[in-house]
């Protein structure tokens, strides 16, 4: 059976902290150890973290110096001791290359920065696997409480393989976070649930599952020519940083449309992991309509004030009926879809 509404998700970086991805301070910390790179009295590099090391010179590759001059990896290692220095001092990665964006090489190497770290997560989550061409899973059984699990259990409740097709393309997500988790979760969910090779699981999932990476990603998975899931070494760090955007660049307006109108089109809007920043918040502000959803979401670890100022704003900005309801409970993303499961058992009644 179907589902009688529209459904869209808004995620975080506490969607996947749930499977042990960094968020805050833990991220700023995992990007300063990773560009943690040594030179000698030389200028050579002599240690550190030579996925980075090796994407720098390809970027070097690609930089024509201004005449007269020379590029050497050397530069990487002034670079980074910045970038290490100062990273305890930023709110956040994005914040700190919003204030070198204008000196040479410092946006790319903290983007190279992010590309690798969030990699080695992908690396080491369980929805990593080694040979998919053997049909291998991810560990399915060994995942944490997680919310996706919760709700791909509520899609494919009272459904079989059609009915499951018609309930996806009745949900959207609308992501912030680089990594391609959703993706990954649901290509091989997909795959072994119903038994299917997984190239004809991409093509299905073409079709029907639909997700937006605000600010870009590592990569299409699909795209057997992009980085795989947990991919390693320089050339992938070189390929995933040139596909993802800080926070602080904004959105193309043409890029954002079709989240709009998603968000249009939703009768239950739920945040799942989201940090609730202005800067967020207006990237997805209503363009013409305004919402006309009922709202659900995490709030774990904001405080009753700030909660109240986002419920408020949500309410004034975003919904055409400000008497919608605004329900953001200081629960994980996967207790929140338990709580919510009604939701979707009431469109099987």
């Amino acid at each position: 059976m179907t589902l009688r509404r529209n459904y869209c998700f808004i995620i975080g970086a506490g969607g996947s902290a749930e499977i042990n991805f960094p968020v805050g301070n833990r991220l700023v910390s995992d990007i300063a150890a990773a560009l943690n790179i040594s030179t000698d009295d030389f200028g050579n590099i002599k240690g550190g973290n030579r996925g980075i090391v090796s994407a720098f010179e390809a970027l070097l590759r690609e930089t024509p110096p201004p005449d007269g001059q020379r590029w050497n990896a050397g530069f990487l290692g002034q670079i980074c001791k910045r970038f290490a220095r100062n990273m305890p001092l930023a709110p956040s990665i994005d914040n700190y290359i919003e204030a070198v964006k204008n000196e040479r090489f410092f946006p790319e190497v903290g983007k190279m920065a992010i590309s690798d770290v969030l990699l080695g997560y992908e690396r080491n989550s369980p929805l990593f696997f080694t040979d998919a061409s053997q049909r291998s899973y991810p560990e399915f059984a060994q995942l944490p409480p997680f919310w996706l699990t919760n709700l791909f259990q509520l899609l494919v409740t009272s459904s079989g393989y059609d009915e499951f097709l018609d309930r996806l393309s009745k949900v959207a997500f609308i992501t912030f976070n680089y990594d391609r988790c959703i993706e990954q979760f649901f290509r091989f969910a997909v795959s072994s649930y119903f038994d299917l090779p997984l190239d004809k699981t991409d093509e299905i999932l073409a079709d029907h599952l639909r997700i937006f990476h605000v600010y870009g990603s590592l990569g299409e998975l699909k795209d057997r020519s992009s980085v795989s899931f947990g991919a390693k070494g320089g050339h992938e760090i070189w390929k995933s940083h040139q596909r993802i955007f800080t926070f602080t660049e904004g959105v193309e307006e043409d890029r954002v449309l079709p989240a709009i109108q998603w968000l249009e089109d939703a009768d239950i809007l739920t945040f799942v992991g989201f940090s609730f920043l202005p800067l967020n918040l207006r990237a997805l502000r209503p363009r013409g309509q305004k919402y006309k959803c009922q709202v659900f979401g995490t709030s774990l670890g904001v405080s009753q004030d700030n909660l109240a100022i986002y419920t408020r704003w949500i309410q004034q900005n975003w919904l055409s009926n400000i008497n919608n309801k605004v329900d953001l409970r200081p629960v994980k993303g996967e207790g929140l879809i338990s709580d919510l499961s009604g939701l979707f058992l009431e469109d099987d009644l």
